[in-house]
């Protein structure tokens, strides 16, 4: 069983799947960022609300919930619940919301599964509602934007929505070359693992330009994550773990940015 344990912050968990790079390689990194303010319907336990955010592909198969707000009353979210079968794996999860305000959401380009799904055309959901479903199932409002997953670059600023204002979606395909090295500096961000090797034992420095969210994770030598989760500023973690030997790989990836450093685990 694999046992992490971070001081000075607390994580939000989450999984990414891509291909270890190693000496220079060139790997992508793949980061959607989704920033959304809702507005009241005026329902009946108004401001007090639910809300989800999800991906589909472009034939509304669902790929992955990246949040959820709404404790035990899910049941509600009828249009998330008909897209998705109630599939919260690796979401951000957490209680009815009390006031409407901004969310933003990153997606790394997985599925459920933590694999990299194929280039092309996806949308991002949302639905919000103040109303209670049962006995009639209504959909409380929801919208959808299409975006493209591809190697190019992408903003939408999309206009503003009668219960959904202040949109933007950034693609950032982050494509970026490594270096074998301890430390990786990029636009005033930077990550640093030391000891490196390391037994059982290592920290990760975190300093980022800007306030804003980073996606930091573990990543072993088959490109399966075994660790993740959003970091919001500069920091210093320590992490203990029993990982068998070998090379991982430590990922931090942000908004128009991304680094990594690997990190050789000894017996």
């Amino acid at each position: 069983m694999k046992r992490f344990f971070m001081i000075l912050m607390v994580l939000i968990a989450g999984r990414v799947s891509e291909t270890l790079a190693q000496n220079g390689e060139v790997v992508r990194d793949s980061l959607l960022k989704f920033t959304v303010r809702t507005v009241t319907h005026n329902g009946s336990y108004s401001p007090k609300h639910l809300m989800a955010i999800w991906i589909t592909d472009s034939a509304n198969q669902f790929v992955k919930t990246l949040k959820v707000r709404a404790a035990t009353e899910k049941q509600h979210l009828v249009k998330w619940n008909a897209m998705t079968g109630g599939n919260q794996v690796d979401a951000i999860t957490g209680a009815t919301l009390n006031a409407h305000t901004t969310h933003t959401v990153l997606w790394d380009g997985t599925n459920t599964s933590g694999v990299e799904v194929a280039d092309g055309l996806y949308k991002i959901y949302i639905e919000m509602t103040e109303n209670n479903s049962y006995g009639f199932g209504a959909d409380g409002p929801w919208l959808s934007w299409d975006f493209h997953k591809n190697s190019s670059p992408e903003t939408q600023t999309p206009t503003a929505a009668t219960y959904f204002k202040d949109l933007e979606i950034v693609f950032d395909p982050g494509i970026n070359t490594l270096a074998f090295s301890n430390s990786f500096n990029s636009k005033g961000n930077s990550l640093n693992v030391f000891p490196n090797p390391a037994k059982e034992r290592f920290a990760i420095d975190v300093r980022l330009a800007d306030v804003g969210t980073a996606l930091i994770s573990l990543i072993d030598n088959s490109g399966k994550s075994v660790w993740s989760g959003f970091v919001e500023k500069s920091q210093r973690l320590w992490v203990e773990s029993d990982l068998p030997a070998g090379v991982y790989m430590v990922r931090m990836s942000g908004q128009g940015f991304s680094l990594a450093v690997p990190v050789v685990i000894g017996e």
